[in-house]
């Protein structure tokens, strides 16, 4: 039996993380702007037992909230590689969910570069492939834009955007990750990678469109699927057994029991497009 226990490897860019002595695979978790590694808690009693959860904590957020944000992106994933280099010796994944897409991405090509680890697959979800331009540019709109614009993407409560002292608290951070954000999407003449990429994109995500995330198949010269699923630009993370479910079955290890949605698959080349039911 696989001991499965909570993060104890000493490191804050690292939380809410299930890690074992010998995993199968380790899966990282990068979060949408704003938000942290509690976006996965949940699912740590959702993976296979041989599957280690590592939730990355950026700095500027939850358990790291008194740490100043880095919008640079060179010097974040100079940093993720540093602190996270230890964990790279086992077979891992990258999961990314809109800005967390970006920069699993931009991290896959950051330790190419650095002849460090490789991750055997990346699969993002509601992000759309790197050349597609930023919505906003955080640093050229005023403050009432800005919330305005986070209204449109859904996904927070409207009592969050009407209580004043916690939008203070909050815009900062939102501001440093549209702002990276952004930079990430300037580097649009990055190289192709070789692994796997699969995307989840939802089928009225007005911000990343289906046809924003078909355009990653260009960003590898290795398989791409695609999977299209219902609701917005937020949905999926209320769905989070569906995405675990279709992240097992595109590491190839998914459960025997795990039924997926019935899907309409289209091939074209090395690349598949999926509408899931």
């Amino acid at each position: 039996m696989i001991a499965t226990t909570p993060s104890t490897v000493g490191t804050p860019w690292l939380h809410h993380a299930r890690l074992s002595a010998a995993p199968r695979q380790r899966l990282f978790c990068l979060a949408p702007a704003g938000a942290g590694a509690s976006t996965y808690r949940s699912w740590s009693g959702l993976l296979p037992p041989d599957i280690d959860l590592c939730p990355i904590q950026l700095p500027g957020r939850e358990s790291r909230f008194s740490e100043a944000t880095i919008d640079d992106p060179g010097r974040l994933l100079a940093a993720m590689s540093t602190a996270l280099a230890p964990l790279l010796h086992r077979p891992f994944a990258l999961f990314g969910y809109s800005m967390g897409g970006l920069i699993a991405h931009a991290w896959a090509l950051h330790l190419r570069e650095q002849g460090l680890p490789q991750p055997e697959q990346l699969i993002i979800a509601a992000c759309g492939s790197p050349d597609r331009p930023a919505g906003i540019d955080p640093d050229a709109v005023d403050t009432p834009t800005f919330i305005a614009y986070l209204q449109q993407l859904g996904g927070t409560p409207a009592a969050v955007f009407e209580d004043r002292e916690l939008m203070d608290l909050m815009l900062p951070l939102l501001r440093s990750d549209f702002r990276l954000v952004r930079r990430l999407r300037e580097c649009v003449c990055s190289p192709v990678l070789a692994q796997p990429i699969t995307t989840l994109a939802a089928v009225d995500d007005l911000h990343a469109p289906p046809g924003a995330l078909a355009r990653w198949a260009q960003r590898t010269s290795g398989k791409f699927t695609g999977l299209t699923l219902p609701g917005g630009h937020f949905s999926m993370l209320q769905q989070p057994r569906a995405m675990i479910d279709h992240a097992l079955a595109a590491l190839s290890c998914a459960p025997k029991s795990a039924k997926l949605p019935s899907s309409r698959v289209v091939t074209q080349g090395h690349s598949q497009l999926t509408q899931v039911y």
